[in-house]
């Protein structure tokens, strides 16, 4: 059948674990080059400055005053 450890899963060999550790060490490589080309992007650094914006707080209006003015016309 295969190597079965005491819970039903397979064991993992050592080579199967060098294997396993180099596949996820060239996807996080790849996903941070993804990364770096998107802030380079037009398209990330808008997306950068809209979170900056979102971050800001937003200015409370004083008490007395309505949050927006209706103006008839």
């Amino acid at each position: 059948m295969g190597n079965l450890c005491c819970g039903g899963q397979p064991k993992e060999s050592a080579e199967e674990k060098a294997k396993t550790a180099e596949v996820q060490a060239k996807a996080g490589l790849a996903a941070q080059q993804r990364l770096e080309a998107f802030e380079k992007s037009a398209v990330g650094r808008a997306a950068k400055k809209a979170a900056v914006e979102a971050a800001k707080p937003v200015p409370v209006p004083s008490r007395g005053e309505p949050g927006l003015r209706w103006q008839v016309g």
